[in-house]
């Protein structure tokens, strides 16, 4: 468990230290941090690539995926109320399974 621990760390870490280079995020988390049952993803480029969602614990457990309506920018993570407090991860896939972006939020009720 530790090492799992030890890898999704180097993973976030590895994640936020190349985007720190990079201005353009592919897409925003909003109400960060959530308080509320609704996690919404808001797409900054049409042209991404970005072709579904998943929420997922830091330990890798997956919470919720969702796929992309052609022209949606905005998608919504309904019933998040029903996981504890704590950090989550979302990840924008493109068609092919590849994660294009990562990015983190905390659940704090």
């Amino acid at each position: 468990m530790k090492r799992l621990y030890t890898f999704l760390f180097l993973v976030l870490f590895a994640a936020n230290c190349m985007a720190a280079g990079d201005d353009v995020k592919l897409f925003s988390l909003y109400p960060v941090p959530l308080k509320s049952n609704r996690l919404s993803v808001q797409i900054n480029y049409s042209g991404s690539g970005i072709s579904s969602f998943e929420v997922r614990s830091l330990i890798g457990k997956k919470i919720q995926e969702k796929s992309i309506a052609n022209g949606a920018d905005v998608i919504s993570f309904d019933e998040m109320d029903v996981n504890p407090n704590g950090v989550y991860i979302v990840l924008a896939k493109d068609a092919n399974g590849k994660v294009l972006e990562i990015s983190k939020f905390t659940i704090n009720r």
